[in-house]
């Protein structure tokens, strides 16, 4: 038997995007890494599903740099991303490894997966780059509308525990505190509140929210699931398509599997 989370898959991929999506780039939360995608499977199957694995993007002074794939139809990249930064600062690491994408591969269009974090960071680029071709955002478990942790860990961050966990060396807390502050819930006068109230380019939006209870009834202590839901997004609101998964907030083998079907449907349209 079908998944609830595969059958609301099926169901949304049958809306088509705009032209050829053939590249792929993978961004992960915070504290991930390129490892994120592939330590849990994610990468694997997307490759045995026709994706070549382009291998890690990275930042130097010359510009992107990483190895590029032979000639394939269809590529995926992880990158390099700071992601205790600021979210501006993130989605512009973003962007630039975007462009590097399309020099390399001109006509193509792209998508982009955000898992957490790097899910709102690339709809920061995209919003502030609204004349970059991608053809699809697909975020998981993404706070699009702020979470209560981040807010949390901002005033902590700024508190003499902050300073104490500093002065004994873990200075997380310390580099994270502008990212809190940015995923906090959404209120006039922060960044979510702002981004979410902007124009948003002609793309298709797709929120993989975990709204359910995975093995031994797990689910997202980390971002509730309204806050996920890019249709709660006041920019968005009838314009994204938002699929019901199981689990916690971090990554699992089973996702590599459905993106796949995801992938292969928008190719297809």
């Amino acid at each position: 038997m079908k998944s609830p989370r595969l059958w609301l898959l099926l169901f949304v991929l049958a809306v088509p995007i705009p032209g050829q999506a053939e590249t792929l780039i993978l961004i992960q939360g915070y504290l991930g890494d390129a490892q994120t995608w592939r330590s849990n499977g994610i990468t694997k199957a997307l490759h045995e599903g026709g994706w070549r694995d382009g291998g890690h993007l990275y930042r130097t002074h010359q510009g992107v740099a990483g190895q590029r794939p032979g000639k394939s139809p269809r590529r995926m990249y992880t990158i390099e991303l700071p992601t205790e930064a600021p979210l501006a600062v993130q989605a512009g690491w973003i962007g630039d490894y975007v462009r590097a994408a399309q020099a390399w591969h001109p006509g193509e269009s792209l998508i982009l997966i955000g898992h957490s974090a790097g899910g709102v960071a690339a709809r920061l680029f995209m919003v502030e780059h609204a004349d970059t071709a991608v053809s699809a955002l697909v975020t998981i478990a993404s706070p699009h509308l702020g979470t209560d942790i981040a807010a949390l860990g901002e005033s902590v961050a700024n508190s003499p525990i902050g300073w104490f966990a500093g002065m004994l060396g873990e200075k997380r807390l310390q580099r994270g505190a502008a990212l809190f502050r940015d995923l906090s819930p959404e209120q006039p006068g922060n960044l979510l509140f702002w981004l979410n109230r902007q124009p948003h380019p002609n793309a298709r939006y797709v929120s993989i929210v975990r709204a359910q209870g995975g093995l031994f009834g797990a689910n997202d202590k980390i971002v509730p699931p309204y806050a996920q839901d890019m249709n709660n997004v006041a920019a968005l609101r009838g314009r994204a398509q938002s699929i019901a998964s199981k689990g916690d907030h971090l990554l699992d083998v089973q996702e590599g599997r459905e993106l796949v079907r995801l992938l292969n449907s928008l190719l297809a349209a």
